[in-house]
């Protein structure tokens, strides 16, 4: 074994064609974020649901219409879902901001207004 040998780096052509590549890539992206500078927002940026094409709820309908459903019995996100034709997931996030606020409390089965 000899102790000061020196190896020769030979380049490997994977890792030159990944540097390739990724420079084509930056050039590429930078052009883009170029373009995209200018473009107008798409009507799903701009407040409509993009699954269901319906327009968004005014700022504090869906709030409204969960107080106004609970004022009478207590009831559960799915049962406030079905009257007020709004999102289940979207109804129970928004009982818990109003149960945080105060608003509204849990009920032994669903929530009620405070």
């Amino acid at each position: 074994m000899t102790p000061n040998r020196r190896y020769q780096w030979v380049p490997n052509p994977l890792v030159k064609e990944a540097d390739e590549l990724r420079e084509a890539l930056r050039r590429l992206l930078g052009n883009e974020r170029q373009a995209s500078a200018g473009r107008r927002r798409t009507p799903a940026s701009t407040g409509s649901s993009a699954r269901r094409g319906r327009p968004r709820a005014p700022r504090g309908r869906t709030r409204e219409a969960i107080l106004e459903a609970i004022k009478s019995e207590p009831k559960t996100s799915g049962q406030i879902a079905k009257e007020t034709e709004v999102n289940r997931g979207t109804i129970s996030t928004t009982l818990t901001k109003l149960t945080k606020e105060g608003a509204a409390v849990k009920a032994e089965r669903g929530y009620r207004a405070a």
